[in-house]
């Protein structure tokens, strides 16, 4: 006799990238694409894109980008494309030239007090602008990378970190440098300032500078983690993330932890290009392995047993440069220069992608319901969602084996009856929970399996698309029903 099997899913978190799909626990996913988590448990697709400047500067990708404050709040966005550096106007979306720079990716640091921003690339003296002038810092040194911390600045190169007479942007007295050479001959790749602590990233090693470096300080090597993408390092409110030999990493100048799977070595040349950038809306970090249009997003999410890091993947980002908007009157905002042209987009900005439309797709592990020898047949799937157009559900059996997909009806925007807070259908979903939810039958299509995948995909409704929950229900030949609510979690 055959017998009923069903299973529970309500809550979707992260994605897992392997050579084989097989051994996933029941907290990963297959695919998590343009979508994020939320702290409930349930998946929601991403904003679209919206163009800053609808004229491009030129024909060279945005190199390096940069949301600066003033002290009265104002923010400036600066743009580097080609051999020049150039300024946003916010109002009407175009860009001015205020100077020249080498064509190489710049690092940048505020300095408050100074109502200044510096500016380091490798190739150019270092240099500052006031919202009016960009002009060389005298008698600093030539440098890929700057920081303000503690009332000095700091500049690093190769080696060496050279550093500023206290509450001064120069001189710069020859005396005052930090060697951080090692015996496997690792180069600078980043240098951050965290918690009253200064973090000198290299190629081959993590090294911390506390305290006064007239009064007494220590510099210790406290990792051998090194970063192999320079542009990679984001400051976060939770560490200084960063891309590594074999994954993302997190450091908070002491220890250090890896927040992703393992990404194959063989590959970090390629991805020695990469950029990152952090989205302070929705706490994410964004990684951009070059040169592919894929972005990489961590979302940190509280969940019931703590904080988890969910990755999933956004499709259609040609990102060069990323900055924040997280001063002034702005909301953390994440805008990106492009890959292939000198624009500026704004990321989760409507439904579209500049007009746009693309796919948000959720899908779970195989799962064998419990019964790994036994094959199943999917009968049918009451599912909870939120989609003002219709969802396409399709059903893997295996691995591979898409036997079975379907259009589901509009779950909201189609009459009073589905619209929120119009008739009392909605009460009755939240009073009821899963078994108000819409049920789909599966029992025309032909097809059986060990395992079972089912893919949600919405096409132009971004943010506007909800998954929530589902369960899936069909038959077991000779084996008594299982019941399970399974919970994805985090890396």
């Amino acid at each position: 006799m055959a017998e009923r099997i069903a299973q529970t899913f309500d809550t979707f978190g992260g994605v897992v990238k392997r050579e084989t799909t097989f051994n996933l626990r029941r907290d990963q996913l297959l695919v998590g694409r343009n979508c994020r988590p939320l702290s409930d448990g349930a998946s929601v697709g991403r904003g679209g894109q919206s163009e800053y400047n609808a004229t491009a500067i030129d024909a060279s990708p945005i190199h390096s980008l940069r949301r600066w404050y003033k002290q009265d709040g104002t923010g400036i966005l600066l743009a580097a494309s080609g051999g020049s550096l150039y300024e946003g106007d916010d109002g009407d979306g175009t860009f001015a030239s205020i100077g020249s720079m080498a064509s190489a990716r710049i690092t940048f640091t505020a300095w408050a007090s100074k109502d200044k921003v510096y500016l380091a690339n490798g190739s150019d003296p270092l240099k500052s602008y006031d919202g009016t002038t960009l002009a060389d810092v005298a008698g600093a040194p030539v440098a890929r990378f700057v920081e303000q911390h503690e009332n000095r600045l700091w500049a690093f190169d190769g080696n060496i970190v050279r550093f500023t007479d206290l509450n001064v942007d120069t001189p710069w007295p020859g005396s005052n440098g930090l060697n951080l050479a090692d015996a496997k001959g690792g180069t600078g790749a980043f240098l951050k300032s965290l918690n009253n602590v200064l973090i000198a990233g290299k190629t081959t090693g993590l090294w911390r500078f506390q305290g006064s470096p007239v009064l007494g300080a220590s510099l210790d090597q406290y990792s051998e983690i090194g970063c192999v993408a320079p542009h990679t390092a984001v400051t976060t409110p939770f560490g200084v993330v960063f891309l590594g030999l074999h994954g993302v990493y997190v450091t908070d100048g002491f220890s250090v932890q890896k927040i992703s799977d393992d990404i194959d070595q063989v590959l970090n040349d390629r991805f020695s290009e990469a950029v990152a950038g952090y989205c302070a809306q929705y706490e994410q970090y964004w990684l951009a392995l070059a040169p592919s249009n894929v972005l990489w997003v961590a979302t940190r999410v509280q969940r019931p047993g703590g904080t988890a890091i969910e990755w999933h993947e956004y499709t259609g980002f040609k990102v060069n440069s990323l900055t924040t908007f997280d001063g002034g009157t702005d909301h953390g905002e994440v805008f990106f220069g492009l890959t292939d042209n000198g624009k500026v987009h704004r990321a989760e900005a409507g439904q579209l992608d500049v007009g746009v439309k693309y796919n948000v797709d959720v899908q779970i592990r195989h799962d064998d319901f419990g019964q790994p020898r036994r094959n199943k047949k999917i009968k049918g799937i009451e599912a909870l969602f939120e989609s003002p157009t219709p969802v396409n559900i399709s059903i893997d059996y295996d691995i591979g084996k898409r036997t079975a997909s379907l259009s589901s009806p509009k779950i909201r925007g189609v009459g009073d009856e589905l619209v929120w807070d119009v008739g009392n259908w909605d009460q009755k979903v939240w009073a009821s929970g899963i078994s108000s939810g819409r049920w789909f039958s599966l029992k025309q299509f032909k097809g059986d399996g060990r395992t079972a995948s089912l893919l949600f995909r919405n096409t132009g409704d971004g943010p506007e698309f909800k998954l929530s929950r589902f369960t899936l229900e069909g038959r077991l030949k000779s084996r008594r029903i299982r019941r399970d609510r399974v919970s994805f979690g985090s890396y």
